[in-house]
This record gives structure tokens, C-alpha cells and sequence, in this order.
């Protein structure tokens, strides 16, 4: 997933005729291996009694208040990311 991001960086940024370049499968080990600060972390499940916490009431509430939030301080929708106390991770739906 890391390597497939970082080819998408590449090709929204490539300017040139040519196509763009891409990474090999070799790049995210490679790259982990130079940069120790960096590590994998696998993702875990939600608790399915965390997951059902919620009444849908609240749930509106909530989004109710982010949604004027966001109007409040004009922040734009490409400007939030999928993530929690957890990590973050976009596109993925599974652990």
C-alpha cells in the first residue's frame, strides 16, 4: 500500500512526456530500512461492543457539530484524513 501511494505522489507530480517513474516492491523495505523512526504497525479490529457504543442520535449530534466545525473554520474537505487513536489509513476497510 506504502509503494502504491508513493508511485501515485510520483505520477501527480511527473511533468515530463514521458510516463512517470515507478517505485519497485523492493522501495518500502528499502526505505523502512534507511529510516528506523519509521515502523510497520499492524491494524486491529474494532471491539465489536466499542464499535455498537454508539446510538445513532448521538452519532448525528456529533456530525452535526463537526459539520459547523468545519463551516466555523472553512475547512475544506481534502483537508481530512481517516484516522484516530489508532492510526489512519485511507481506502483500506479491513485489519
Amino acid at each position: 500500500m506504502v509503494t502504491s501511494c508513493a508511485n501515485r505522489i510520483l505520477h501527480n507530480a511527473h511533468t515530463g512526456p514521458t510516463p512517470a517513474p515507478l517505485l519497485s516492491e523492493q522501495w518500502a523495505p528499502r526505505f523502512l530500512a534507511r529510516n528506523p523512526q519509521y515502523h510497520i504497525r499492524k491494524q486491529q479490529a474494532i471491539e465489536a461492543n466499542r464499535k455498537h457504543a454508539h446510538e445513532p442520535d448521538d452519532l448525528r449530534h456529533w456530525f452535526a457539530k463537526y459539520l459547523a466545525i468545519c463551516q466555523q473554520y472553512n475547512i475544506q474537505s481534502g483537508d481530512i484524513y481517516n484516522f484516530d487513536e489508532t492510526g489512519f489509513r485511507i481506502g483500506i476497510g479491513h485489519d
